[in-house]
């Protein structure tokens, strides 16, 4: 009925449903549950609309921008790569020559190179080929099946949502990141859209830009801020990146189909980025906090650069769990143990350390605030204090134990230097 009341647009019926509920285009983007029963189920709704593309004819009915004409790819105005305003009544004719050969100058200018290469893959409009339809893509004729439909998806949600669960469950990142990732492939996130649905809200747009509606993609890809944090990462050749739906976006990050580089694993960066938008976008609303997308980014990757170095398995600065302990330093040396932590959303840090003999007596200890952009600054920084405090009290004997190896590394670089001043 869905797919019919969409595409059947002479039968009388369906031109009285669309009188009756004041529904003006082919594919509704802004039809609420108070004013239409017929298209008020959720589900109903959207997998209507994830199964209904465009056949491409002369091009004088698809709207460039906001219509699904592109194979698995959401509506291009997601990844419009351009400063100036969208022109959103643009049609996809208007991008074809008189002579059917698409505009190139234009496409290279208004989208991303990885997509104009996609579109350099279908057959040019034919002018003189009929109007553009609606049809069931997952049908090769194009007709809705009830029974082929069902298989379908019974098919895909057993299937691809089946390894995409594993996939999430295996990325190397802390345990309320993956629950993090579970709850937001499922929209089950208490965005104000759920909020408002259950009654704990009466207004379901965004907090922060207060324009859209705040959908679960919406919170942590498509508001103002998200979006900038998003660009700042992804080259503007992966601008597709804006365009999938929410179960794709996640499998295509989480797999890393798009091949984007990160100093170390992409679908690591990504999960940990995507949590902290999330916990950010809340502090905004409800603790009046703010943070920069240069914080976000920084955090992330220091994250990422603890998760995904091999060696780093059992050191890793952000678990809340690990096996390094305290170690009773040889005969003759002394024990330097450190440790930093740094708040990003407040950009504050802490370091403190204590050193012990070799039959772990107590010596000395110390502590103090420090500035830093991420932990990783902050931890090299408690081992230099630390270094500095035993050279500067005669020790020339000193074992480091730090929770990090890349911070590790740096005072390694700090003692060499301390070793020259003899």
């Amino acid at each position: 009925m869905g797919f019919k009341l969409l595409t059947d647009t002479n039968a009388l019926w369906v031109r009285i449903l669309w009188n009756k509920y004041n529904i003006h285009e082919m594919i509704s983007q802004s039809v609420e549950r108070s004013n239409c029963s017929m298209f008020g189920d959720r589900s109903l709704r959207s997998e209507v609309k994830s199964g209904i593309t465009w056949a491409i004819g002369d091009g004088g009915l698809i709207n460039l921008w906001n219509n699904e004409w592109f194979t698995d790819i959401r509506p291009l105005r997601y990844i419009y790569c351009r400063d100036e305003q969208l022109d959103e009544t643009r049609l996809l004719a208007n991008m074809v020559t008189s002579q059917g050969s698409w505009v190139w100058q234009n496409l290279k200018s208004l989208l991303p190179l990885s997509i104009v290469d996609k579109i350099s893959g279908l057959i040019p409009l034919a002018i003189d080929g009929g109007p553009d339809q609606l049809v069931w893509k997952w049908m090769s004729a194009g007709r809705f099946s009830t029974v082929a439909t069902y298989n379908h998806l019974v098919a895909r949600r057993s299937g691809a949502s089946g390894r995409l669960d594993t996939n999430m469950w295996k990325v190397e990142a802390p345990q309320r990141v993956r629950n993090f990732l579970w709850l937001f492939s499922r929209s089950s996130l208490l965005t104000n859209k759920a909020r408002c649905r259950t009654g704990m809200s009466d207004d379901n747009h965004c907090g922060r830009c207060e324009g859209a509606i705040e959908t679960t993609l919406h919170a942590v890809r498509e508001c103002i801020f998200p979006s900038g944090v998003w660009k700042s990462i992804i080259p503007s050749d992966f601008w597709e990146f804006f365009a999938f739906p929410l179960q794709d976006w996640l499998r295509w990050n989480i797999q890393n189909s798009g091949h984007i580089d990160s100093e170390g694993d992409w679908a690591t960066l990504f999960s940990i980025i995507c949590w902290l938008l999330w916990k950010i976008g809340n502090d905004f609303v409800f603790n009046f906090m703010s943070s920069s997308s240069s914080e976000i980014i920084g955090t992330g990757v220091a994250w990422d650069r603890s998760f995904t170095n091999a060696h780093l398995k059992t050191n890793l600065a952000c678990s809340s769990s690990h096996g390094i302990g305290w170690q009773q330093a040889a005969a003759g040396w002394i024990n330097l143990s450190v440790h930093g932590s740094f708040a990003y959303h407040l950009s504050r840090a802490s370091i403190g350390g204590v050193i012990h003999d070799s039959t772990g007596e107590w010596l000395l200890g110390f502590s103090m605030k420090v500035a830093g952009s991420d932990i990783f600054q902050v931890k090299a920084r408690a081992i230099y204090e630390g270094l500095k405090l035993t050279w500067n009290r005669g020790f020339r004997c000193v074992e480091v134990n730090s929770d990090n190896a890349s911070s590790f590394a740096e005072g390694t670089l700090l003692t060499i230097q301390l070793q020259k001043c003899k």
